[in-house]
C-alpha cells in the first residue's frame, strides 16, 4: 500500500474511531502517558481462556496515537495473549509503508505498549 491510503486509513479511525471507550468489568486495564508529548491511553480487554475477546480503548492525544488505539483494537482482537505480545509497529501498519521517526513511533505503539503491560500483569497473576 502507498503512504497516501495509510494516511487515509490513519484519518478513517481517527475520525470514526472503532471501539473507543472502556469496557465495563474488564480483565485487564491499563492506563499509559507518553510524557514527551503529553498523549494517554486507557486500554480494557476481556480475556476468555488465552485470547482476548474484547479490547476497547480510550486516548487522548494526537491524531495518529488516536487512531493507532482504533486499529489496535481491531487487530488484537480475537488473537492470544503470546500473538499480542509479539506484535510491533509492523502489526498495525504492515508493508513498512508508515515509516515514522522514535517520537512518532512512540505514538503509534502507545496503545499497543499499554496492552502489552496488561497482558503480561493478567499472565502474571494466572
Amino acid at each position: 500500500m502507498t503512504m497516501n491510503i495509510y494516511q487515509a486509513i490513519i484519518l478513517d479511525h481517527y475520525k470514526y474511531p472503532r471501539n473507543k471507550g472502556l469496557l465495563s468489568d474488564p480483565d485487564v486495564s491499563y492506563t499509559l502517558h507518553n510524557s514527551s508529548c503529553g498523549d494517554s491511553v486507557t486500554v480494557t480487554a476481556h480475556v476468555k481462556g488465552t485470547v482476548v475477546t474484547a479490547i476497547m480503548a480510550q486516548a487522548q492525544g494526537c491524531v495518529l496515537s488516536q487512531a493507532s488505539a482504533s486499529i489496535l483494537t481491531e487487530r488484537a482482537v480475537n488473537n492470544t495473549i503470546d500473538t499480542i505480545l509479539e506484535f510491533t509497529l509492523t502489526d498495525l501498519y504492515p508493508d513498512g509503508s508508515v515509516q515514522l521517526g522514535p517520537v512518532r513511533a512512540r505514538c503509534a505503539l502507545l496503545t499497543l505498549s499499554a496492552l502489552q503491560h496488561a497482558l503480561i500483569e493478567y499472565k502474571k497473576g494466572q
